[in-house]
């Protein structure tokens, strides 16, 4: 069995070693001559799926590492009896993380208390409900966005959340935060949420992070506002045209970076170790055989946490005692010893500025995320609390934290 790997996931090679052949490629361009004989692909959002890339293929699997979608054409691959599947929640806790270092940027620059904002979640998802838990943990206040989701509850009858529509989040919210997934059209449509219209509306100074998918934003009209001078501050990961992005936004905006909020070393394993529990229980339903004569008798040495644990190197900084109670700032200090986002910010921008033409342009996006140097995420730092109360703030923020 041959398996096409992106280059670019961590450890695909060594995991997928025991269910067949292995071979990498670049995930962008992707060459679909690679796809003969093979029987799956495995991908990452830069790689577009569809009927016509897999025609004359044998391929009747494809995973992608990521939690989005919109990159594969979902309903042509179904039609041709092509299983789809993705990792999705991978790098939840990664892009939550991220946001952190954004909203601690912004209250030092800005010299405020997060305690005092309103935070609007755009994208009640893997991410949103993770970031929303998390600031709630703090005292933040926070505002929830999800029609889907709220039609969900209520049609299940079970309507637990409350939420407000994004209309009352661009009125109320001091802080908006988008982790949508990128739908085009109909009656969740994401493409442009943020759009012309919407930004001329907002009446006060604001804050937005979007780390979810470019397109969420219309970028142009996000552009003039601020040359306008419009009161924004403005944190985005992503950008419109990927990896020919709009070079001209950063000259205006706080922070940029190039859709790197999930490339932690936990959400890239993680997002690696998804498809390989998922790609062997589909094997195991529909060629157990196949298995057997692999010798994988036990599907549960695949499970994804499993696998996760495993390899794992241990973290640079690994353990740290506070020597009082902890608070906002003191686990501002606690994520930078982990990443702060400034410094990704100003690689970026040095890079940017070096590029003359549109293919420097995409050619140094694209170098920036390959050649990136993944951080660790919060569970990777031993925190030593000096009481109890501090002790379980830090074990629902995800840190390793034994009393002291």
């Amino acid at each position: 069995m041959k398996i096409i790997v992106d280059d670019l996931m961590p450890k695909a090679t060594t995991f997928f070693a025991k269910l067949g052949d292995v071979v990498s490629v670049p995930g962008r361009p992707f060459a679909k001559e690679c796809l003969n004989e093979a029987q799956a692909l495995m991908v990452r959002s830069v790689t577009p799926v569809n009927a016509d890339l897999l025609s004359d293929s044998q391929v009747k699997f494809v995973g992608t590492a990521t939690a989005g979608m919109d990159h594969i054409d979902i309903d042509s691959l179904k039609n041709n009896n092509v299983h789809v599947t993705s990792a999705a929640g991978c790098n939840a806790i990664a892009v939550v993380e991220y946001v952190f270092s954004c909203l601690f940027y912004f209250a030092q620059k800005n010299q405020f208390n997060l305690q005092d904002k309103t935070i609007g979640i755009v994208g009640v998802g893997h991410v949103g409900s993770v970031l929303a838990k998390r600031l709630q943990i703090l005292g933040i206040s926070v505002l929830l966005c999800d029609p889907p989701r709220k039609r969900q509850e209520i049609d299940a009858g079970k309507q637990r959340t409350e939420f407000v529509d994004f209309d009352t989040i661009l009125d109320k919210a001091d802080i908006i935060t988008f982790h949508t997934p990128l739908i085009k059209g109909g009656v969740d449509n994401t493409y442009h949420l943020l759009d012309k219209e919407k930004l001329s509306k907002l009446y006060r100074p604001k804050i937005i992070i979007n780390a979810s998918r470019g397109e969420v934003i219309d970028n142009s009209a996000l552009l003039v506002e601020l040359k306008m001078g419009r009161a924004l501050s403005v944190a985005l990961d992503v950008f419109e045209n990927e990896p020919h992005i709009n070079v001209e936004l950063l000259a205006y905006i706080d922070i940029a970076t190039p859709h790197i909020a999930g490339h932690s070393l936990e959400g890239k394993l993680r997002g690696t170790t998804i498809l390989v529990e998922k790609y062997v229980k589909f094997l195991n339903q529909i060629q157990p055989e196949y298995l057997e004569k692999q010798g994988i008798t036990v599907l549960d040495e695949f499970e994804s946490e499993k696998l996760l644990v495993q390899y794992l190197p241990e973290a640079l900084i690994t353990e740290v005692t506070l020597a009082e109670c902890l608070d906002l700032f003191s686990l501002s200090k606690l994520a930078r010893l982990l990443y702060d986002v400034v410094e990704d910010a100003h690689q970026f921008r040095y890079q940017m500025a070096s590029a003359r033409t549109a293919t420097e342009i995409a050619t140094k996006f694209d170098a920036l995320r390959k050649n990136y140097s993944m951080r660790r995420e919060w569970s990777s730092l031993n925190v030593i609390a000096p009481d109890k109360s501090s002790h379980e703030q830090l074990v629902k923020l995800g840190f390793k934290t034994p009393m002291k």
